[in-house]
């Protein structure tokens, strides 16, 4: 029987004067701070995925509630869907606000022969193309 990705994926996060680690965080939630957060932090999970409530979002919510446990403010922005029913520019000028606001980002997406989703790609080049002409 084949297992499914992201077994032992691990998740680090800097700030100022904490670093947060997450380890494991799809088989067991835990959590540890360096130092104590100064203010509140927020972080945005981007999700790749073209169904918005499938397993990715399961993993991204998993995140986001280990993260909500701790204090740190969270909100799961849905990419895959959007940019495949070509909505490219909505949602890079939506992600560019979010993102503005964010102190971390965590990228979420299903594996497609040991790649991400081409939605996902597709987003980010044109994100990141989008950050250099800026």
């Amino acid at each position: 029987m084949r297992k499914r990705g992201w077994q032992n994926a691990s998740l680090f996060l800097y700030r100022k004067n904490a670093r947060i680690e997450f380890h494991n965080f799809f088989r067991y939630n835990f959590l540890i701070l360096e130092e104590e957060l100064e203010e509140k932090m927020k972080v945005l999970l981007i999700n790749g995925s073209r169904r918005d409530n499938a397993c990715t979002f399961t993993g991204l919510s998993i995140v986001a509630k280990a993260l909500n446990e701790n204090g740190i403010e969270t909100e799961i922005f849905n990419v895959g869907n959007r940019v495949h029913n070509g909505q490219i520019e909505d949602v890079l000028k939506e992600a560019a606000e979010k993102i503005k606001d964010s102190d971390g980002i965590v990228v979420g997406s299903p594996v497609y022969y040991a790649s991400p989703s081409g939605e996902l790609v597709y987003f980010l080049d044109r994100f990141f193309g989008r950050c250099v002409d800026a």
